[in-house]
């Protein structure tokens, strides 16, 4: 018989309104994780916490589930008496839901800071305008315009977050618009910001993030990192390849020509329409998916091309930004008319999930979970433990949404993931790898244990944090025997007896409180909650109590002037076109001067 859980639902929701945050936090996150179908409601309640990160949690939690008709008028209502982070973050959540009746208020915000030169916190500021980008439109676009002229230069570093965001909301028209003022202004961490933004519009802010790391110590160490990224070679021509190389000895003068030029002929070949795409675009038909990935490619390429970078440094980093989008492009497929023609639509929706791309059919995972139980033995085929490649990192997320809608549907999926956790795989994967293990939950308890002690310290990190996210008698068990057994205690291990909540726990981590162990915080945080979720009453909870409360104002007042705070003008600035270029002859004058007079 599989073992039972500690907590139900019903359990866990008892105390979404207990007087101690840890306990509410607790709650919230195994009701959001353990319970996601069930969590919506009594999430409501949490909109209100005083605590910013349960209220943040809950918000997004409910922007996720897709269900505007429901949470859209109760999150309005909240945005309607908020103010401040919580005015930023329930933007955030209803631009997801897409209840574009939150449009007006959002908007008046910003119309308000800029008639009064407000300053606004940097995390309001930044959730907003992600919200203007989420919910597009002329109405949005023209905020996000105003946003930007009135952007005085002392806050031009978060310039980044608006070109991402009018690249989503905008027009064809803003594409040029947006590198023109981008290479208006001097070199620094603005315009590094500005360049990832361009990438993450289109998918490649990670590829384009690798080539900059390498792109400094020539093209062979910058292609050679990209095809790690990637998992694969970009299909690029020879001719292509030898241009970018010129390019690279020649101090990158012709970059995007040559990237244009390879561009212009990867659509061609491959029938795309870009130029209809861009007029149907223009008359309010905003393409989407691949259509998306390449109109905006393109309009990015044709914009740098149309006026080269007189500054080097920069050049070198647009480079890399030209590159990436190029490698990306080459690897680009049209998933949607691939099904749309296939004969067999189930297996070619696998062959795409599998597929070393970054960039697929929107919600693809979504899509392969809606097949049901029946897909399971599929994805198992097609599942490498020794893969750290997309492909695995797909079929991981899809059997973890399997497990969570049909339980027990994954269960012999359940040994070959462990096996996929060890110190070779990438991040990605492992972080995926456990999150499907954690929605198998009991059955894969007993697989953990056995490979707990194991000498892979990747192994040991994520089961043992797994284990706490499977609430059992038996994990609790585990990790208490580490502990009896003398071996170190870490941060990971507290942390997931607290996840458990097992009343085993108390008696061990007490011990270890009164040896003056080293994580005497965190310590204190879990003897706290898992005696208020037991009914355990010790006379040390006072003093447990105390550390935490302390610990949580100290935060609290760091938190306090941690972010930055922006101020819009009011002024719609002209953009100077003088920019790096004339920055860069001011300094090359300086030196001949210097060098005439030496």
């Amino acid at each position: 018989m599989m073992e039972q859980l500690l907590w139900t639902f019903d359990d866990v929701v008892k105390f979404i309104d207990h007087s101690d945050r840890p306990v509410r936090r607790w709650a919230l996150e195994r009701l959001t994780k353990r319970f996601p179908a069930q969590a919506g409601e009594p999430l409501v309640t949490l909109l209100d916490d005083a605590n910013e990160h349960i209220a943040l949690t809950a918000s997004e939690f409910l922007s996720k589930t897709g269900d505007g008709e429901t949470y859209g008028p109760l999150l309005l209502d909240r945005l309607r008496r908020s103010r401040g982070h919580r005015f930023g973050y329930l933007s955030e959540a209803l631009a997801h839901l897409g209840h574009r009746e939150a449009l007006p208020l959002i908007m008046g915000r910003v119309e308000r800071a800029r008639r009064d030169k407000e300053t606004i916190d940097a995390n309001e500021f930044l959730r907003i305008v992600n919200a203007l980008g989420v919910f597009g439109g002329d109405k949005a676009r023209q905020t996000l315009w105003k946003i930007f002229d009135s952007l005085s230069s002392r806050d031009r570093s978060w310039a980044g977050a608006l070109i991402e965001a009018l690249l989503n909301a905008g027009q064809p028209e803003d594409v040029n618009r947006v590198a023109q003022i981008y290479r208006s202004w001097p070199a620094g961490d603005q315009t590094e910001r500005c360049l990832g933004a361009f990438a993450s519009a289109v998918g490649a802010g990670r590829l384009a993030q690798e080539a900059g790391y390498a792109a400094i110590n020539g093209f062979d160490a910058m292609l050679e990192r990209v095809e790690w990224w990637l998992g694969g070679e970009p299909v690029l021509s020879e001719e292509c390849e030898k241009g970018l190389i010129r390019v690279f000895e020649n101090e990158h003068k012709d970059t995007f020509r040559v990237v244009l030029r390879e561009a212009r002929h990867i659509v061609e070949q491959r029938g795309d329409d870009v130029d209809g795409w861009l007029e149907a675009w223009e008359a309010g038909d905003c393409p989407a998916g691949y259509r998306r990935r390449t109109s905006l490619t393109m309009l990015i390429l044709r914009a740098f091309a149309a006026r080269p970078n007189s500054y080097l440094e920069q050049r070198v980093r647009e480079s890399s930004l030209g590159f990436a989008l190029l490698c990306q492009l080459s690897l680009d497929c049209n998933d949607q008319a691939r099904m749309d023609a296939s004969e067999d639509q189930v297996e070619t929706l696998l062959d795409i999930l599998t597929e070393n791309r970054d960039n697929l059919l929107p919600g693809i995972i979504d899509r392969v979970a809606a097949l049901g139980p029946e897909v399971v033995p599929r994805l198992i085929e097609r599942f490498d433990p020794e893969d750290f490649g997309w492909g695995s990192i797909r079929v991981a997320r899809a059997i973890e949404r399997l497990a969570c809608r049909y339980p027990g549907s994954c269960d012999a999926a359940a040994p070959m993931l462990v096996e996929a956790i060890h110190d070779d795989q990438g991040d990605f994967l492992l972080e995926a790898v456990s999150d499907a293990l954690e929605a198998i939950g009991p059955l894969a308890v007993p697989l953990m244990i056995e490979r707990l002690r194991d000498d892979d310290v990747s192994r040991r990190i994520f089961l043992t944090y797994s284990l706490g996210q499977i609430p059992t008698e038996s994990a609790a068990q585990a990790i208490l025997d580490w502990i009896a057994d003398g071996l170190p205690v870490e941060e990971m291990h507290v942390t997931s007896l607290n996840d458990i909540g097992s009343p085993l726990a108390i008696e061990p981590l007490a011990d270890l409180w009164e040896s003056g162990h080293y994580l005497d915080r965190i310590l204190a945080e879990a003897l706290l909650v898992i005696c208020e979720l037991n009914g355990v009453q010790r006379p040390e909870l006072p003093k447990w109590r105390r550390v935490v409360e302390a610990e949580e104002a100290r935060f609290s007042r760091a938190s306090v002037g941690f972010g930055s705070q922006i101020r819009l003008t009011g002024q719609e600035a002209k953009p100077s076109l003088v920019g790096p270029a004339s920055a860069h002859r001011k300094r090359r004058r300086k030196r001949r001067k210097k060098h005439k007079r030496e």
